[in-house]
Formats: C-alpha cells, structure tokens, sequence
C-alpha cells in the first residue's frame, strides 16, 4: 500500500498539500495523472493505491473536519450540469477492490474532479442531488491511473470546507486543522497497524 497526495516539491505552501507518509504527485488533473503514472510505471512492485486530500463539500450534511472514503470519482465541468457542453468519453470512474476494515465506520462518498473550482452553490446543488457530495481536483485522475494499471485504489478525504462562494476563505481557514487530522488519522488507523 502506496500513500499520494497532492503536494508538490515547489516549497511553496499555498499550493501544497504534503504528508508525512504520502508521494505528493502534482496539483489538478493533468500532474497527478502523469506524476502518477510515471511512479507507476517506475515502480512495477507498486501494489495499491491509498490518495490522501482535502475536499470541499457540496453538501452541509457533512461537516468540516470530517472524514470520509472513496471508490467512486466523476470528472463534471459546470457546463455539462447546466447542459452546454457534453463529452464523449467516459466521465466516471468507480472502483470496488481494496477494503480495510479499520476503515468501515467513514462515510463512503464520490468524488467530483476538476480543474477549475466551483464556487456555485446551485451547480452544488445538483452535484449533491446525483449523490456526488465532494470535490476534490486530482481524484478522478488518481482512480483512473489505477485502473489502467490494474491497481487497488481508494481515497480518505477532510472535508475543509462547504463548495460555494466563501469556499476559498474557509478552506484557508481550516486546512491546516483537517490536514492534521488526516495525518493522525491515517498514523493511528492504518500504518500503526501493519503487521
């Protein structure tokens, strides 16, 4: 079990997102997948695939600072909720092969992925209403990648904040907290228990 996230080396800590234990693989789509794949391909033992973030909640029946796991990852742009775009590939990615058991009492949710950051509350809405209730940028790629090699892969994401228009404050407000949390968490429940 390989932990990512997505950090960056840059030494810039507004735009990382590192972890003690995690390879940080790049910010967004585009670096996470190469980033990932070229850890992949330069590491054939590799066996699975844990991704580690934060994510911002397109839903308030979840709460900041919480928890939560994924198997599932969507790559929706606004455009195609309000039906002025359309793709022809596959936009939808769900995974159902690695379970810890130390894991079960975490909310299992799906994952939005994009480039861009939504700051409106109706495409939300929507987004919630199709039982999507998180975005974070580089999931989709992380699942996809993991697909393609045939790897086990799941996500454990802290929520920092609701998707909206106070996005952006609130996630600097509470990202240093809920990183915290993701590191205890993924110490005490996973790593400390390895045989």
């Amino acid at each position: 079990m390989t932990f990512f996230c997505a950090g960056d080396n840059s030494g810039d800590k507004k735009a990382s997102e590192n972890f003690s234990f995690a390879k940080p693989i790049g910010i967004g789509l585009i670096q996470s997948a190469i980033n990932l794949t070229r850890y992949c391909l330069l590491n054939p033992s590799l066996e699975s695939i844990v991704f580690i973030g934060s994510a911002g909640s397109y839903t308030k029946d979840l709460q900041i600072g919480e928890l939560c796991i994924s198997t599932s990852a969507f790559n929706i742009e606004s455009c195609f909720i309000k039906g002025a775009c359309y793709t022809p590939i596959e936009n939808h990615v769900e995974l159902e092969n690695l379970e810890l058991k130390s894991l079960k009492h975490l909310k299992k949710v799906s994952i939005n992925s994009s480039n861009y950051i939504n700051t409106d509350e109706n495409i939300s809405k929507a987004l919630a209403s199709a039982n999507i209730a998180l975005e974070n940028m580089e999931f989709f790629s992380v699942l996809s990648v993991a697909q393609s090699f045939n790897l086990p892969a799941f996500g454990i994401f802290g929520i920092t904040n609701y998707v909206g228009k106070e996005a952006f404050s609130e996630f600097r407000a509470n990202h240093a907290h809920v990183t915290k949390l993701l590191e205890s968490f993924v110490q005490k429940e996973i790593l400390d228990k390895r045989p």
